[in-house]
């Protein structure tokens, strides 16, 4: 058997297409995949009906992922995190209250910043540092959470702030 014998002709789809429509597309053309091109014809990447039904429907894990422990404890306090894992997972493990704004950790991190962070940045949210372990400029891949103690500062106990000294011009 030679591979041209079971090769179909690839499917080219513009990117300006939606998902409804590749969707109807996939299921009149009997496919699963298109290559999506921009205006000039240049390939911009590959979609799937996976993919198109993971943005539907949430992450589909099959036979063929390789599944992955989401939380891990590296201390006492402190876990590391698939960017996936749901905020009420984290919330329940450590035992704190994230918040309800995102479904991942990864949605609400890039919701308190507005943006995808780079390695190594932190947010504080409620009671606990999250710092961003893995990421890449799309995608943050996982998360170490931190959770601090309540221990409420004493009045006569400072805070210190790190300020940049500047000299003062010498008087003329």
């Amino acid at each position: 058997m030679k591979l041209r014998d079971i090769a179909q002709p690839a499917l080219f789809i513009p990117h300006t297409k939606s998902a409804d429509d590749l969707m109807k597309q996939f299921q009149l053309d009997k496919r699963h995949m298109a290559i999506v091109v921009n205006e000039f014809g240049g390939v911009m990447g590959l979609v799937t009906l996976e993919d198109l039904l993971e943005e539907v429907v949430g992450e589909i894990v099959d036979e063929t992922d390789i599944t992955e422990e989401l939380i891990k404890r590296i201390g006492k306090n402190q876990i590391l995190v698939h960017g996936r894992t749901e905020v009420r997972k984290v919330n329940d493990f450590l035992k704190v209250e994230l918040g309800d704004d995102a479904v991942t950790i990864s949605g609400l991190v890039q919701h308190e910043l507005g943006r995808i962070p780079k390695v190594g940045e932190e947010v504080h949210i409620a009671n606990c540092r999250l710092v961003i372990h893995e990421a890449d400029p799309r995608v943050i891949k996982s998360v170490q959470i931190s959770k601090e103690d309540k221990h409420p500062a004493l009045p006569d106990q400072s805070v210190e702030e790190h300020v940049p000294v500047t000299q003062a011009s010498p008087e003329r």
